[in-house]
């Protein structure tokens, strides 16, 4: 974005319940739920603002402000220790007296609180920060906030691994455990990062959270920001959340979802493969489209690297096809014809794996699990190349084939 102009992206509205809370928690709202994710860059002074604005309060009666303070997992009112949580019926041995003078061990069934892990300063297992691609690869280069399994007073700039399982994790697919990705603490940046008074951390030095209704969002500022990035457009999204939490999931920020329908299907990625060979660089949408043909060819060149490369990897840039060329096979294999299948199951699995791909890089996907739909579409390709115990050509084969498409096709249209 321009000098002095302030961006805002906002949580995706198609997910209202998009921090997902397991129903047997007596909360509605978690403080990993992030709002929007406000953004200012000061050209003159090379100064970045940051601000991640958390969920409104839909408990306000209980912990006594209007949005919920960030990292307070159980929405207390106290991010530092978790006081709300499950009531469990166990059964335990006590040393009690059970007749005058006489003790005995006896097992006792109790009903015992066990309380939302809630960790003080983003401590243990919760983390909270931003995310930036910066050199348009569509791969996580940095983080800057809280990194998973240290404290607030790590505030810092990350280096990330963008290839922590030997498979591509598109940038806006950073969600669940951040620990995995994190690779190195830039020390020289961190002296250039200062923080405003109402976040965790100024200057580096620990200092207590926000506990009250008048600080309850990240805010910080990063000097010399543009010695991140050498001239490239830089991507921004921000993620919280904690994997120690009883289940709650976590959030991820990186824009609006397409307007209408749950998931993106493979109809729809046909069309506008289809549309798009008329004006492949075209940077908006061409009549009939929703999205402009150089995002969807950039969405293209990211699947032919996301992992095995016998499946897409004629899409990545550095396989030489054009973007029109990219463009015509992709509308080929959505339309249920692609050439390295055998089998109608096959060329249906393709199909709705390719149209996976293109929703889980563009976050369509709402299971919050990034790590597990990366997993599941791995698996998909594994399977389809042989890579599997199922042997193609085999009844077993065809079968588990099936249930994959079915599963993807699912997805593909609920979002589910």
């Amino acid at each position: 974005f321009n000098s002095g102009e302030a961006r805002g992206v906002t949580d995706n509205p198609r997910w209202p319940d998009d921090v997902g809370i397991p129903s047997d928690l007596p909360i509605q709202v978690s403080g990993f739920d992030m709002k929007r994710l406000w953004l200012s860059y000061d050209g003159a002074t090379d100064v970045l603002y940051v601000g991640i604005e958390m969920e409104d309060n839909v408990e306000p009666p209980l912990s006594g402000q209007t949005r919920v303070l960030a990292g307070d997992a159980d929405n207390d009112g106290d991010p530092s220790a978790g006081t709300r949580g499950r009531w469990v019926t166990q059964d335990v041995w006590k040393y009690i007296e059970t007749s005058p003078g006489e003790y005995n061990w006896v097992l006792v069934t109790e009903t015992v609180l066990k309380p939302i892990q809630d960790y003080a300063d983003f401590d243990f297992a919760e983390y909270i920060g931003l995310v930036l691609d910066v050199n348009d690869d569509g791969i996580t280069d940095y983080y800057i906030g809280v990194p998973e399994y240290w404290d607030a007073s790590y505030f810092g700039v990350y280096a990330l691994d963008p290839n922590p399982f030997g498979i591509s994790i598109p940038f806006n697919e950073l969600a669940g455990n951040l620990a995995p990705f994190v690779t190195s603490f830039m020390n020289p940046l961190q002296q250039d990062l200062f923080v405003s008074p109402t976040c965790a951390v100024n200057n580096g030095v620990k200092q207590t959270l926000p506990v009250d209704a008048t600080k309850p969002d990240v805010e910080f500022t990063v000097s010399n920001f543009s010695a991140l990035f050498q001239g490239y457009p830089v991507s921004f999204g921000a993620v919280a959340g904690s994997s120690d939490d009883y289940e709650i999931a976590e959030d991820a920020l990186f824009g609006s979802p397409p307007p209408g329908g749950n998931g993106r299907t493979i109809g729809f990625w046909k069309n506008n493969c289809r549309k798009a060979r008329k004006r492949p660089s075209s940077e908006t949408p061409l009549k009939g489209m929703q999205l402009a043909p150089a995002d969807l060819v950039l969405l293209l060149r990211s699947v032919g690297t996301f992992y095995r490369p016998e499946v897409f990897g004629e899409f990545a840039a550095s396989a030489g096809l054009s973007d029109k060329e990219v463009l015509a096979r992709a509308q080929k294999i959505l339309a249920v014809r692609s050439p390295q299948a055998t089998t109608n199951i096959e060329r249906q699995a393709y199909a709705q794996l390719l149209g996976a791909e293109l929703n889980y890089i563009s976050v369509i996907f709402s299971t919050n699990d990034r790590i597990q739909e990366a997993l599941l579409l791995a698996y998909a390709e594994d399977l389809l190349t042989g890579n599997t115990g199922y042997i193609p050509g085999t009844p077993d084969y065809e079968a588990e084939t099936e249930r994959v498409k079915d599963i993807l096709d699912r997805w593909n249209n609920q979002g589910d």
